[in-house]
């Protein structure tokens, strides 16, 4: 069952804040504070989820699901990229021709924008500073990528819409973007009612009767949300600084919901995957892992689209042409 914590109140001992405020101030040590969690997400994200990721793309490639069985374009989305961690792991991958990181915090863009800079080079101009993204992983075909960074905060009635992804509901960009061949969103669904991010995240994913698509996701497990709350940090003063709102799910209300707005159905049989801390996985972790021994702290899976759901879908993309320069870094 989920649950809402949404609270506007300050206590000796925490202050809430929006969501967006909250991680604009976090965005200084985010990468640096030594979030266990964020370990936890990060080892999944590249030990396992990417990797299968590449094995279906790649088993779908020799099928005439795609373009007479040669892979050509595709498209990548981090919804709720914060620093761009995890974005950086999908340009890296190799798989996508154009990868969007989206989020709510302009402080999080910012980060995000100078992790990406090693793969970016500056191309002459007449109208301001237009860039590309290079994929230093396909050097050998010289393939680029093309990455955006946009900030954008989902609408409350965003599960009210009779149409599917409404322009008028989503940056132009991110209209002309989608759909995406590729999703993932991690460590952000405990800050969104589940129904809401699935209807997003349909309007984000083709027909899978056109093509397939894959959802990878994660999440604060719930055992550690009702330890701890909320996901926060303490700032320079020591003081702990939360986010107003926080649902609590667990794994089969997700494939629940996922599946009935969304037509997601988990690759594999054996349920949504819960990492947890041992004692021998301290020493890898550091220290702040020590309190969570013994406790599962993340919830991840891997899904692929199977029905359009009640979400609904977008039908065709627009082309992409790499030969265009385009700004990397929007507002709207």
């Amino acid at each position: 069952m989920s649950s809402s914590t949404s609270t506007s109140n300050q206590t000796k001992e925490i202050t809430f804040l929006p969501t967006s405020i909250t991680y604009t101030l976090w965005s200084q040590t985010y990468d640096t504070d030594g979030n266990v969690l964020q370990q936890l997400d990060d080892e999944y994200l590249s030990g396992t989820a990417l990797p299968l990721l590449r094995d279906l793309i790649t088993a779908e490639h020799g099928s005439n699901r795609y373009n007479g069985g040669k892979l050509k374009e595709l498209r990548a989305l981090d919804f709720g990229c914060g620093t761009g961690r995890n974005t950086e792991k999908l340009v890296r991958l190799g798989l996508a021709q154009w990868v969007i990181g989206m989020d709510g915090s302009e402080g999080m863009l910012a980060r995000a924008r100078e992790r990406l800079a090693p793969y970016i080079r500056e191309l002459p101009r007449s109208e301001g500073i237009n860039e590309y993204v290079e994929d230093s992983v396909n050097e050998k075909d010289q393939r680029r990528v093309r990455v955006d960074l946009i900030e954008y905060i989902l609408p409350n009635n965003i599960d009210q819409q009779k149409d599917s992804a409404p322009p008028s509901l989503l940056p132009p960009l991110l209209a002309s973007f989608l759909p995406a061949d590729i999703v993932i969103s991690t460590l952000v669904l405990e800050h969104i009612p589940l129904v809401p991010f699935f209807t997003f995240i349909s309007w984000c994913l083709p027909d899978p009767k056109v093509r397939p698509s894959y959802f990878i996701l994660t999440n604060m497990h719930p055992d550690m949300s009702e330890l701890q709350g909320a996901a926060g940090f303490k700032d320079k003063d020591g003081k702990k600084i939360r986010p107003m709102d926080m649902w609590i799910v667990g794994g089969e209300e997700v494939m629940k919901v996922a599946w009935e707005v969304a037509g997601l159905k988990l690759v594999g049989d054996k349920g949504m995957t819960e990492v947890g801390v041992n004692e021998g996985d301290v020493q890898r972790l550091g220290e702040r892992s020590r309190k969570w021994v013994g406790k599962r702290m993340l919830l991840a899976g891997v899904f692929t689209r199977e029905k359009a759901g009640k979400g609904g879908c977008v039908e065709k993309k627009s082309d992409l042409s790499l030969e265009v320069v385009h700004v990397s870094y929007q507002f709207y």
